[in-house]
């Protein structure tokens, strides 16, 4: 399997949310959300874009506070982070309006439950007006539209979608040079829940299955055949 990101349609949805809120003229607020069901892969195609396109990734944790969330911010940034939480605000402050790098924070329900962490994300967009994009839980969107003054700062927003058909076909082709057959394509489905990162690990075997066989096509048989294994490997 090749070591790639497949633009599937979450990921495209994703590109296009970070562009245009990079893009966006003064008038129109610079906070972003991509939500959506664990496994539909939204943290590999934040990392993927903030990796490729000069931006800052940070992943929040359930236990930070205020200062932790700003030195963690900052390392990322490569400042030096004072463990005077005034003294790290203000660095982080200057050094966020001076690069001008768009910033991802993954795991974004921990911050929702927070009203500190979330008035925090908003005084340092308004300071500088640099975006931030919060990525989370499908439940995420509507928990935030309670917080009327972030709701109001928000104008991107993408909900991740479950694997279709053409995506099965196209992740099969790109990652593994395999076709999948027409009547395999629902097994996958199945099998996955429409979850790419549930679909990856079945692909793997699907492909050793493939490869044992000598075939360059996914059938039900393989399909079937890779479930079962992986259910005995969960046993």
């Amino acid at each position: 399997m090749k070591l790639k990101m497949v633009e599937t349609r979450n990921v495209l949805a994703i590109k296009e949310l970070m562009q245009n809120i990079q893009n966006r003229s003064e008038q129109v607020p610079g906070l972003g959300l991509v939500y959506g069901c664990t496994g539909y892969g939204k943290t590999r195609a934040a990392v993927w874009y903030a990796v490729h396109n000069s931006s800052i990734y940070v992943r929040a944790k359930e236990i930070w506070t205020p200062a932790w969330m700003l030195r963690d911010i900052s390392y990322e940034l490569g400042v030096y982070a004072y463990s005077s939480t005034e003294r790290c605000f203000l660095q982080l402050q200057k050094t966020i309006a001076e690069r001008k790098k768009l910033i991802i924070i993954d795991q974004a329900d921990y911050i929702e439950k927070k009203n500190k962490l979330l008035n925090t994300i908003m005084d340092l967009y308004d300071y500088t007006a640099v975006p931030f994009v919060l990525v989370g839980t499908e439940e995420l969107a509507h928990r935030l539209a309670r917080h009327n003054q972030f709701w109001r700062r928000t104008s991107q927003v993408a909900m991740m979608q479950p694997l279709g058909k053409e995506e099965v076909t196209q992740v099969a082709e790109e990652l593994c040079g395999l076709e999948v057959q027409d009547g395999a394509t629902q097994g996958i489905l199945q099998v996955t829940n429409g979850s790419i990162g549930e679909y990856v690990v079945l692909l793997e075997e699907m492909e050793k299955g493939a490869r044992q066989k000598g075939q360059a096509i996914i059938d039900k048989s393989i399909v079937e055949l890779a479930a079962k294994r992986l259910m005995r490997r969960g046993a």
